[in-house]
């Protein structure tokens, strides 16, 4: 799963009998959850799952992640090692979006703003468009004409056809 925004209770991402799993630059985002809902459940073995810059916003929830039936906090996770030895969760925060608005069916629903901490903070990985079909990687709001993938569904758009001159 890369670059997803889920928004669900009281699992968000369950991959059951995967022989891999991928989960790359998600938005994980339930401010509201009650405790007993899951994030990420799967049956995967640990030596098979790539997880990394994946961002938590996931209210109550004290064990937000489940592999082969055992409940881990965040940190926990974190202490495990996955694919090719590397931790799992490696780049993940906790943190607000700073979506322009959590309303679904509204055109900004779950896009970032230029202040989110989503911008510019994911992992390279193969996926070219976001889901408005916009090309991604993009320059995030710095300018510093490196295109770096941001987490969740859609990237920010740059500033169409800015052209800066300094002389």
């Amino acid at each position: 799963a890369y670059n997803e925004r889920v928004k669900a209770n009281p699992a968000f991402i369950r991959a059951d009998s995967y022989t891999k799993l991928n989960v790359k630059n998600n938005i994980f985002y339930a401010p509201n959850a009650a405790s007993g809902g899951r994030a990420l459940s799967t049956n995967t073995p640990l030596s098979q799952i790539t997880e990394s810059n994946n961002l938590w916003k996931i209210g109550n929830v004290a064990t937000p992640v489940t592999v082969n039936g055992v409940n881990s906090t965040l940190t926990q996770w974190q202490q495990q090692t996955c694919a090719g030895g590397i931790p799992c969760g490696q780049g993940d925060f906790i943190a607000d979006p700073q979506f322009s608005s959590t309303d679904v069916s509204s055109t900004d629903g779950l896009k970032p703003k230029s202040s989110s901490p989503a911008v510019d903070a994911g992992a390279s990985v193969p996926a070219f468009e976001d889901f408005a079909g916009a090309a991604r990687p993009q320059d995030g709001p710095d300018a510093d004409r490196t295109a770096q993938y941001d987490i969740g569904a859609y990237e920010l758009q740059s500033i169409a056809g800015a052209v800066f001159n300094f002389y």
